[in-house]
């Protein structure tokens, strides 16, 4: 396929176009393919990236401890294709391969590999030629393409894999107008680049010597979030925001940051405020403070509780302990917030 988006690339998407008494010959069926082929496996790259589908666990094989078994699962590579694997397969970590799965060089003594999946094609199938050319010489081709894998080991990068975590510029993101403005900026970037290696990434291994392998499948494994899981995602974020909506608001008023002799009581009691979703003061609710660095104690002990006034405000007196710094924390029923403070005893 000489197409340009074979290879990921940006090009004119070109159909058949048909009409009465066109000759349907062997380049106009395949490019009835390829339309389809690129446009799907296009739309796979841009819209959903590569990664693991579901299945495809990695384990130690149950039947021979030095030995890995992959699960049956499905995976899109970075370049789009859909890589099905419909039965269980054992592969050796310790043997590397080349980028068709072969063995290449001796197997590792120690160290760490990475087991990726390839996308492949394999020609299978044969039926007679009834007519021969250049495309088809002899007396037999294949009249199937099926569409395959590759298990990949290769040692593993340097350094940690990549993060997982949120890649944003800004957090927390802005509201509105402005955070149509900052969508509209990662969207006006350029398409990425097809990569130079779609290989979807399943694990690392160690392979130690004199020890059986072991993988680490959360570290390095690609994953591609299906609408389900992504359902689930948001769902449970929904549930987490509307508590905090709906929940109540622990802050701090005053007292930190002191310094004080030990054994003495500071200056300035520790002041913290309990506030309901519409920022109203809450009444009679516990508070409790606790020493949880240094010696000291509040209100003449080590934890204490307490209850909040008319104006929501909660507080104790802090007496420090033995010189260096001191810590403590509040919290109150209700509410998934606490309040550090912190001071100095010299």
């Amino acid at each position: 396929m000489a197409d340009g988006m074979s290879a990921g690339l940006l090009v004119t998407p070109k159909r058949n176009h048909y009409f009465y008494g066109k000759l349907m010959d062997v380049a106009q069926f395949n490019k009835e393919q390829f339309y389809l082929n690129q446009k799907r496996w296009l739309l796979n790259r841009l819209m959903f990236g590569g990664g693991i589908v579901c299945g495809l666990d990695l384990v130690t094989d149950p039947k021979d401890k030095n030995m890995l078994r992959l699960a049956p699962g499905v995976a899109l590579d970075a370049l789009g294709h859909e890589i099905v694997v419909p039965e269980h397969v054992h592969f050796n970590p310790r043997q590397l391969t080349d980028e068709k799965g072969r063995p290449a060089g001796k197997p590792l003594d120690d160290g760490e590999v990475e087991i990726c999946l390839a996308y492949a094609e394999k020609p299978t199938d044969l039926v007679p030629v009834l007519v021969a050319d250049c495309d088809a010489p002899g007396h037999c081709a294949a009249s199937t393409v099926r569409e395959g894998f590759h298990v990949l080991v290769r040692k593993s990068p340097l350094g940690p894999p990549k993060s997982h975590g949120c890649e944003l510029d800004e957090f927390p993101l802005p509201a509105d107008d402005a955070l149509h403005a900052l969508l509209c900026k990662r969207i006006n970037a350029e398409c990425a680049p097809p990569p130079t290696d779609a290989c979807v990434v399943l694990a690392r291994a160690g392979v130690p010597l004199g020890a059986p392998p072991f993988v680490t499948p959360f570290i390095a494994r690609q994953l591609v979030y299906n609408n389900p899981l992504l359902q689930q995602l948001i769902v449970c974020l929904a549930e987490r925001v509307n508590r905090l909506a709906h929940g109540r608001y622990l802050r701090y008023v005053s007292g930190d940051g002191q310094t004080g002799s030990p054994g003495k009581p500071l200056s300035q009691p520790l002041v913290v405020e309990l506030l309901d979703a519409t920022n109203k003061p809450v009444e009679n609710q516990t508070v409790q403070f606790q020493v949880t660095g240094g010696s000291g104690k509040v209100n003449g002990a080590q934890t204490v509780t307490t209850t909040t006034e008319v104006d929501g405000h909660a507080q104790a007196t802090w007496t420090l302990g033995q010189p260096g710094e001191q810590r403590a924390t509040v919290s109150a029923v209700g509410s998934i917030f606490s309040v550090d403070f912190h001071a100095v005893s010299g």
